[in-house]
């Protein structure tokens, strides 16, 4: 935890400064939203982020969001739809992000992770799509998947070593699988319920299945009890 926290907006500045003059994608991890720590993997916060700030060569991964990846494989590709995207989950402050986007690629969601954490499993995501707004492209997936291995990208259509910045669901942690392929990462925890860095990781552990749970059944959400917390 001794990474420096930025918010999302900070995040994308130093990354888009980091990688003017870099040879390797800067990653900026989406701590609050890892799917691998209980996230629901459908917060727009980064999204909005590189919209705001003109992002260019930039590729987002994992964006949870079943309705918006139907809409796109009903459109079909080189389709420009304009929907709400993610935001899918009542959380506080977090609205799903309205815009038009085109369709670039779609996929079944099946691929073969190669990278050094999970190589070797199928990954199954469900209908999948690359949606592009401005400079930016988003894997939108069906199924939720913490962003920890770069088929995710690749079975897509998306290089990630031509990406100037990339932006995962996932912890700084993961990043050691993507070393040899990126420049830097920045933690950018934006709106959530993963609660990264925020409690001890003996609390998160003991917390991190009542998070999952939620999500899954789409219950309005609420803090854990202290006593659960610190005990």
């Amino acid at each position: 935890f001794a990474q420096p926290l930025l918010d999302p907006d900070e995040a994308v500045r130093q990354a888009m400064k980091i990688s003017a003059k870099a040879t390797k994608p800067v990653v900026i991890a989406d701590t609050q939203d890892n799917a691998g720590g209980g996230g629901t993997g459908d917060t727009p916060g980064m999204l909005e982020a590189l919209v705001r700030s003109h992002a260019e060569t930039a590729a987002l991964c994992v964006l949870t969001d079943a309705k918006a990846a139907a809409a796109a494989h009903a459109a079909g590709e080189g389709a420009d739809i304009t929907i709400e995207l993610g935001g899918c989950t009542p959380l506080p402050n977090v609205k799903p992000f309205r815009g038009t986007f085109r369709v670039t690629r779609l996929s079944d969601g099946r691929f073969m992770c190669k990278g050094l954490c999970v190589g070797g499993r199928e990954a199954k995501l469900g209908p999948t799509a690359l949606l592009t707004i401005g400079g930016v492209s988003i894997v939108v997936a069906s199924k939720r998947m913490q962003a920890y291995d770069l088929e995710i990208l690749r079975h897509i259509g998306v290089e990630p070593t031509e990406q100037k910045i990339l932006v995962v669901k996932s912890t700084p942690a993961r990043t050691w699988s993507m070393r040899a392929s990126i420049r830097t990462s920045i933690c950018a925890p934006a709106c959530g319920w993963s609660r990264w860095a925020r409690r001890s990781c003996r609390a998160r552990r003991k917390t991190r299945h009542v998070y999952f749970l939620r999500a899954l059944m789409n219950f309005p959400l609420a803090t854990p009890s202290p006593k659960l917390l610190h005990a």
